[in-house]
């Protein structure tokens, strides 16, 4: 076997690899989120250990504790003071081993006053030190009640300082009709289940304010298991509102057995559906993707929403097109250019509505979770295969390695009107992966001149 033939061998060997990784990659894995056991199917249960330690888990008809499927922790372990009040909670997996939940937090440590209200809880860490949670603002809720022992103003704060939550909010009021019911028009609780049904927002000096997205509180409704199922956002009247910068009043979601959102239904302030920018009046949340729903709750047939979902439709495509270009003349693969370029700009420019403004510009970011999320697997995936057969059109067009330098320099024009329009996020690793299937496509089409040519000399 000679130099030549070696390298050519090599060359189809990567090919071939390259082929086999992408297959694999966008292999849809299993949906777990409506398998297990849900803690709604589970027996909730409280075991005393002694006089301060108490296990709080749920458990199977077996009595055995079981991780259920919508919980982060398999069980609380709780020390208690003399009165019973719950001083201290950690979290635990299966294992024994300590967790951290929702925001990171792996624990609770709580202060009562002499009548056993819980005055202040703060979220810990691994170390049970102070831990930062909602984006990093605040480690501690104080409280106050009144002579009814209602709660009736929680304040943020981070080394003994009163600090606003993500949403710019420094606390939450409360409010209670003379009779406990929840009937004002400032933070509404549920009493059977201290739920919150209405909150508003307020400043340092109680004064009602409006959440960053323009809206003075949200209305909560919640199914049989105690989800937030409805989310009404609410105007300076406290009444139903359309946010101008989501198009809608009303939010309904449907949840797998873990908890997850599985779909989402928009309504305007009359509680009729609305459609947003693409005529979706909701979406479904498939594993690795989301399609967009019609007003009857229908799946739609959006082209892009189509490839996304079904990836292996992608590779297919784009051995399609190689096969394509390297068939026809080079008349025909002008033509070909221009219809795959109008491709590339539905798939990454067009389908997309202004929004806001996103750059990710850490190399490498999504590449470090290639193998852990499937979505970032996809979106890798699909932006290399989207490059090679432009570079392979291009180089049948102009047979230059100068020529390669043209869907490099697109890829940086797609990411700057992607961040200048707000059409979704500016990400690194886009242009990265773009680079990957110029370099992919080069090595295609170099492969295949070569053969070619020896085919030619061989004759």
């Amino acid at each position: 076997m000679n130099k030549s033939n070696l390298k050519n061998y090599i060359k189809l060997f990567i090919i071939f690899v390259f082929l086999i990784v992408s297959l694999v990659s966008v292999h849809t894995p299993v949906d777990a989120r409506d398998e297990g056991t849900s803690s709604y199917e589970l027996t909730y249960d409280e075991t005393l250990l002694d006089n301060q330690t108490l296990i709080i888990s749920y458990k199977d008809g077996d009595e055995n504790i079981i991780k259920a499927s919508n919980l982060p922790y398999a069980y609380i372990q709780v020390e208690l003071d003399d009165s019973k009040n719950h001083l201290t909670e950690h979290y635990y997996d299966i294992n024994d081993t300590p967790i951290g939940i929702w925001s990171g937090q792996y624990g609770i440590q709580r202060s009562f006053n002499k009548v056993n209200e819980c005055i202040e809880y703060t979220y810990l860490d691994s170390n049970d030190q102070p831990y930062s949670v909602d984006n990093n603002t605040y480690t501690t809720v104080k409280r106050e009640f009144d002579n009814q022992h209602r709660c009736i103003l929680e304040t943020y704060y981070k080394d003994n300082k009163v600090v606003h939550n993500s949403n710019g909010v420094y606390g939450l009021k409360y409010t209670y009709d003379s009779n406990s019911t929840n009937i004002s028009s400032v933070t509404y609780l549920d009493d059977t289940n201290n739920q919150v049904i209405q909150e508003s927002y307020y400043d340092k000096n109680h004064n009602l304010i409006s959440h960053i997205n323009g809206y003075y509180g949200l209305l909560y409704g919640y199914d049989e298991y105690g989800r937030q199922y409805k989310t009404t956002y609410l105007g300076k009247d406290l009444k139903p509102m359309i946010i101008d910068s989501l198009g809608y009043a009303s939010i309904e979601r449907t949840y797998y057995k873990n908890n997850s959102v599985k779909t989402e239904m928009y309504y305007d302030s009359q509680g009729q559906p609305v459609k947003l920018s693409r005529g979706e009046s909701g979406i479904y949340n498939k594993i690795g993707q989301t399609q967009y729903l019609n007003s009857k709750g229908k799946v739609m047939f959006l082209p892009d929403i189509f490839l996304r979902s079904n990836p292996y439709v992608v590779i297919v495509l784009g051995i399609v097109v190689v096969v394509t270009s390297l068939l026809l003349s080079k008349k025909y693969n002008y033509i070909l250019l221009v219809l795959y370029i109008g491709f590339i700009a539905y798939m990454t420019l067009l389908n997309r509505t202004g929004v806001s403004s996103n750059v990710q510009l850490r190399l490498f970011a999504t590449y470090k979770t290639f193998i852990s999320s499937y979505t970032n697997r996809l979106f890798i995936i699909e932006n290399i295969w989207l490059f090679i057969p432009l570079t392979i059109i291009l180089y049948k067009l102009y047979p230059k390695i100068i020529i390669l330098l043209i869907p490099i320099i697109l890829s940086i024009c797609i990411e700057l009107v992607q961040y200048i329009y707000g059409l979704g996020i500016s990400d690194i690793d886009d242009i990265l992966s773009n680079v990957l299937g110029v370099m992919i496509g080069y090595l295609i089409i170099n492969t295949y001149h070569n053969n070619q040519f020896r085919n030619r000399q061989e004759i």
